[in-house]
């Protein structure tokens, strides 16, 4: 009774029902009821403490400085009752109020992180399916954009030039391999969370999100590639190990798949065959993981769940790869002054080189 019911244990007390016990159990049965008495009261007095996780926390605030100062908001009652409250019971109420508001501010940030957490989710997720159906169909209707993004000006006006784009280039624009990894880069590293997210790469002095780079190293399969990578990772934040071992695995066998460095910078179809590698290994990296087989054994040669098993597939073909150099070289040539310029008759050489741009 003295701790279900403690003001009527201690009223019962007082007028002599307790009697029979010896005075040792008075103290302990009366320390016990005068105990949950003073909680009750501490809780009456901190009531306005009792926001839901998700208030604005300014009301937080605002409840602690007047319970901090006595007013209780101008509540007379509770002014009364805390002042009915010895010194000693002051100070332990003081605790209490600490105590109580410190955790809910926890709640409270505790929830805005969780709900920053599901808003970065349904955006990625919904950014990822905007891309796919803009690559299914080279194009989506622009009030779809502003359905999906209303409250997100900025990244309304982002997708719609990007949609331009797409429907004007029929999704057919040049990927740069070595641009996207150092996209990815960033991707693991949560330096970039939505494909909106601006950034800006080595050798850049202007910050341009994934999807501002369309056109620019970035094509709509980059696009679909890193939406998916930005979801999943943002479903799946402890997944950044295993992705630093898939892309460890790529930037060992990319060697073979590039071919002969020499040609590097003439070979038309390298950022073409480097990306389709890298998209075919991440489906099978992400299927293993997903079956439960370790990042290390998929990209372990000596293993039979290895996924590189057939990259000599992906190495170029020879007789190909020079038939397309060739017909690049055709395609692009053109009168280029410092090569197919000749100088004129009695043409002196600095005033040759000067007019082929040279001085």
């Amino acid at each position: 009774m003295s701790k279900s019911q403690p003001f009527a244990f201690k009223n019962a007390f007082e007028k002599g029902d307790f009697d029979l016990l010896n005075l040792e159990e008075k103290n302990q049965y009366l320390a016990v009821a005068e105990g949950n008495i003073l909680e009750s009261k501490f809780q009456v007095l901190t009531g306005s403490l009792s926001l839901p996780p998700d208030a604005d926390p300014s009301l937080l605030t605002i409840a602690y400085d007047e319970i901090n100062r006595g007013t209780f908001g101008g509540n007379q009652e509770l002014v009364k009752l805390y002042n009915s409250l010895s010194l000693t019971e002051q100070r332990k109420f003081k605790e209490y109020a600490n105590k109580k508001a410190r955790s809910l501010k926890s709640d409270m940030q505790f929830q805005m992180l969780t709900n920053q957490s599901i808003i970065k989710n349904q955006v990625a997720n919904e950014s990822k399916e905007t891309i796919l159906q803009m690559d299914k169909n080279l194009g989506i209707y622009d009030k779809n954009i502003e359905i999906l993004f209303g409250n997100t000006p900025q990244i309304i006006e982002q997708f719609k030039t990007l949609n331009s784009k797409v429907i004007a280039t029929e999704g057919k624009t040049l990927s740069s391999f070595d641009t996207n990894s150092q996209i990815i880069d960033l991707i693991i590293t949560d330096e970039i969370n939505q494909v909106s997210d601006k950034f800006t790469l080595p050798g850049e002095t202007e910050s341009k999100s994934i999807i501002e780079r369309y056109e620019s190293g970035v094509n709509i399969k980059d696009l679909v590639f890193l939406s998916t990578m930005i979801d999943n990772q943002n479903k799946n934040p402890e997944t950044y190990s295993d992705m630093k071992t898939f892309f460890n695995f790529i930037d060992f066998y990319k060697m073979p798949v590039q071919g002969s460095p020499v040609l590097k910078d003439i070979d038309p179809g390298l950022d073409n065959r480097l990306n389709n590698f890298k998209y075919t290994m991440y489906a099978r990296y992400i299927n293993g993981i997903e079956k439960g087989v370790p990042a290390k054994t998929l990209t372990d040669p000596t293993k039979k769940e290895f996924i590189g098993k057939d990259v000599l597939n992906f190495m170029p073909n020879a007789n190909l790869l020079f038939k397309e150099i060739v017909d690049q070289i055709k395609k692009n040539k053109g009168f280029i002054p410092t090569r197919d310029a000749k100088r004129l008759p009695n043409e002196s050489p600095q005033d040759y080189l000067k007019r082929i741009g040279q001085l």
